[in-house]
C-alpha cells in the first residue's frame, strides 16, 4: 500500500469513527400535542420513539446532560415541541441511541456544541449536624456493586444500593441545580425519602409534609448546602 492510500484510508477510518452509528431511517414533525414529553416507547427495542419533546429535552437525552448543564440556545428549545420516530440499523442496541441522536440533531437541527468547564451556584450534600440515617443497602434485589435501581415519583425517591454520589446527582435533577458529593461516606444504601413536593425551598414546610431540604436533613441525616461547585456544561454554538 503506498502512503496516499494509507493515508486515505485512515482518513476514512477517522471520518467514520467521528459520525458514528446513525439511525436507519428518523423522522423528526412538529407536534400536535400539549407541551409534555412521553417516554420512549420500548415494546419494540428497534425503535425509539419520543412525543412533545422540545429541542432541548432532545439535546438532554442525546448527551445525558441534565437540563441545567445545558447553556446557550434561543428560547424555542424550550418552547417548540417535536415527535421524533426512528429506526436503529440492525444489530444496535439502546445503548448506542445517544450517540445515534446526536447525529440526527447535527443534521436535522444543524447542532454544534463544545464543553466547558465553569463554576456555578449548587449545593454541597453534606453530613447533618446529628449525622447521617442511613440503611444499607442490603435490603430487596441485590444489584451490582457500583450500580443502582429505583424510581423517581412525584415526592418521593426510592432506590436500592445508591451511593452518595449517585443521590447527589439525582437530586440535582430535583432541586435544578449540581450537587456534588461532599459526605465522605463510602457504600452502598436504601433510600426512601419523602417530601411535599410543593414545597422546594431550602428554609419552608408546608403542612403537607417538609420541604425536599427539610426531608433530607430529617429522613437521612444529611443536608443540602449553597455552594460555588466546578461543574462541566454543554454549551450550545449553533442550533
Amino acid at each position: 500500500m503506498t502512503f496516499r492510500m494509507a493515508a486515505a484510508a485512515a482518513l476514512a477510518f477517522a471520518l467514520f469513527a467521528q459520525s458514528g452509528p446513525q439511525f436507519e431511517v428518523a423522522s423528526i414533525r412538529p407536534s400536535p400535542d400539549a407541551p409534555g414529553m412521553r417516554a420512549p416507547v420500548r415494546a419494540d427495542p428497534g425503535r425509539v420513539t419520543y412525543n412533545g419533546a422540545s429541542p432541548k429535552m432532545l439535546i438532554q437525552l442525546a448527551y445525558r446532560a441534565p437540563d441545567w448543564g445545558i447553556v446557550g440556545g434561543a428560547s424555542w428549545i424550550d418552547s417548540d415541541r417535536y415527535d421524533v420516530n426512528a429506526t436503529l440499523p440492525l444489530g444496535a442496541s439502546q445503548d448506542q441511541v445517544p450517540g445515534m441522536l446526536q447525529a440526527l440533531l447535527r443534521d436535522r437541527f444543524q447542532l454544534a456544541v463544545h464543553r466547558s468547564d465553569r463554576q456555578m451556584e449548587g449545593y454541597q450534600l453534606q453530613i447533618a449536624r446529628n449525622g447521617p440515617k442511613l440503611k444499607a443497602g442490603d435490603s430487596g434485589e441485590q444489584w451490582n456493586e457500583g450500580s443502582f435501581h429505583g424510581g423517581a415519583f412525584r415526592g418521593r425517591l426510592v432506590f436500592h444500593r445508591a451511593t452518595m454520589g449517585m443521590l447527589a446527582e439525582v437530586l440535582a435533577g430535583r432541586v435544578g441545580r449540581p450537587v456534588i458529593d461532599r459526605t465522605g461516606v463510602s457504600g452502598v444504601f436504601d433510600v426512601d425519602l419523602k417530601w411535599n413536593p410543593d414545597e422546594n425551598a431550602p428554609d419552608t414546610a408546608g403542612a403537607g409534609g417538609p420541604s425536599l431540604f427539610t426531608a433530607i436533613e430529617e429522613q437521612l441525616g444529611l443536608k443540602l448546602a449553597p455552594a460555588r461547585v466546578n461543574v462541566d456544561l454543554l454549551v450550545i454554538d449553533r442550533i
